[in-house]
């Protein structure tokens, strides 16, 4: 596999292309004659640092003509003139430092191979990734719990959830009975929930062992992701395709609580709001709601949308922002693209017209600024997205165009420093899968660029303490840990789909 190169800028070195040899050549610059003894050079270079700060060009050595040599190589030049002679290890990228001299004086002679070493250190850089674990199959979405466990969904033949360590190294894998819905959710006692395409609930022990099971239904199995109130309540929807979904609330015993049913089709997408209260994004036809559903699965209000929605954030006094994605009438497919504020009443705050269908979740940032992304689509016919940052009165703070695809993206993270993390796929064959990472004045500050031919970012990305946010390529099977400078999640209720990094759909 070849590394994904982050799309940065380095410092190199001033490039010598020639020879340094003493006495080697005439002053024309002629070889030496072919008669005349040679010696050999053996030159190592020991670098050190995480794979994404290595530079995958390796060094330049000032020694023969043109000659490269790897970051952690050992090459023989043969050939060379007797005598003393000077090599220097160059093109060197800034995030590299010599831990020993960057030239060396060595000795050519007949008898015996000289010998010279490099050593150097390279430190990762916000934007490079730190570990890349390949898992197989098509990843759908991650969580991490508070032990800093990192759960990773994969839809494949043999479906499998997998826990990673914090160096990427697998601990356990799970196989489940059909193709992953969506991202796992971590409950608050560490347990692991996740839907399959066969309609099965699984929830796991922290150690890899089945907890219990249920059967939720549906023509096409589990909608998505569960959601898990703070009492260990497991919400989980249906996906119902032509009739009307149904979703279960479960005991944390695995034991049917209560279940709602609306008209419609396809499935809800859950999220539990500060005073227990459910919300449900739905799709019905031609129209959309977002319904609130009491603790004990009574409706306390609806509102309808102009078109289907995406997934719901929850802020701390209640309000939920969602994103509209289009209607069908049967005939014409209309683009929605508002994002909608709501009142923990149902009463609309306000909405903000975007230019596409926003099928991800908004974000909400610390400051009380609400971040969503649009277009990107089938719905809009256009592979490129936009993000924007929408003041919390509805009004416009800033907005860029992204680089690829943003409806299977996942939607924004929030850092503690402010930053926003937005993931892009690539909708059309040889599109982009990009992390973009933007100040909260909207200037990029870098991109993380997945492998693959066919790239895709699914599902949100976690951000632990440490900075490190994780990303996975959907079609590569892969999971990268990309360093960033923020220490954590914004302290906001919702700074990522899913609430925050445990995805259990309750804020953070």
């Amino acid at each position: 596999m070849s590394r994904p190169a982050p799309l940065r800028s380095c410092r190199r070195l001033a490039l010598a292309v020639g020879l340094l040899f003493l006495g080697a050549c005439s002053d024309s610059g002629t070889e030496p004659d072919p008669g005349t003894p040679t010696g050999s050079l053996r030159v190592t270079t020991a670098t050190t640092g995480e794979p994404g700060a290595l530079d995958p060009d390796g060094y330049t050595l000032n020694v023969g003509s043109g000659t490269t040599i790897g970051a952690n190589e050992t090459k023989v030049i043969n050939g060379l003139p007797l005598g003393s002679v000077t090599v220097e290890l160059m093109a060197v990228a800034g995030n590299c430092e010599f831990t020993s001299a960057e030239s060396a004086t060595v000795t050519i002679s007949e008898s015996t191979t000289a010998e010279a070493s490099f050593a150097l250190g390279c430190e990762t850089l916000p934007g490079m990734y730190r570990w890349a674990a390949s898992i197989g199959g098509e990843p759908t979405g991650t969580a991490v719990a508070d032990d800093g466990t990192i759960y990773v969904a994969s839809a494949e033949s043999q479906a499998r959830l997998f826990a990673l360590g914090s160096d990427g190294s697998v601990a356990w894998s799970f196989v489940a009975d059909e193709y992953i819905t969506g991202a796992p959710a971590v409950a608050p006692d560490g347990t692991i929930v996740f839907g399959t395409g066969l309609g099965t609930v699984y929830t796991l022990n922290p150690d890899g062992t089945e907890k219990w099971t249920y059967d939720a239904g549906g023509a096409f199995g589990v909608y998505g992701s569960p959601a898990v109130g703070p009492d260990g309540t497991v919400y989980v929807s249906n996906d119902a395709f032509l009739d009307p979904p149904t979703l279960h609330a479960l005991n944390a015993d695995g034991t049917l609580k209560w279940a709602y049913s609306s008209g419609g089709r396809g499935g809800f997408i859950p999220a539990v709001g500060p005073d227990g209260t459910v919300y449900l994004a739905a799709d019905e036809a031609d129209v959309g709601r977002l319904i609130a559903l009491d603790s004990d699965g009574s409706q306390a209000w609806s509102y309808e949308t102009d078109g289907g929605l995406g997934a719901p954030a929850v802020a701390a006094d209640g309000t939920v922002y969602v994103g509209g994605i289009a209607s069908w009438d049967g005939t014409t497919l209309t683009v929605d693209g508002k994002l909608y504020a709501l009142a923990s009443d149902g009463t609309l705050a306000w909405s903000y017209q975007t230019d596409g269908a926003v099928f991800t979740a908004p974000a909400i940032g610390a400051d009380g600024t609400i971040y969503a992304m649009s277009g990107g689509g089938q719905e809009d016919d256009d592979p490129v997205g936009t993000i924007y940052a929408v003041n919390a009165d509805g009004s416009e703070n800033w907005t860029t165009q992204l680089s690829g695809c943003a409806a299977e993206s996942g939607g924004p993270t929030v850092g503690a420093d402010g930053t926003i993390y937005a993931p892009v796929g690539g909708c059309v064959a040889g599109g982009v899968g990009i992390l973009h990472a933007y100040d909260a004045a909207g200037s990029e500050l870098w991109q993380f660029e997945v492998g693959g031919e066919f790239k895709v970012i699914r599902g949100a990305s976690p951000l632990t303490a440490d900075g490190t946010l994780y990303v996975t390529s959907q079609l590569t099977g892969e999971v990268y840990a990309v360093k960033s400078d923020s220490p954590g999640l914004a302290a906001t209720a919702w700074p990522k789909r899913g609430g925050g990094n445990a995805n259990a759909g309750t804020g953070s």
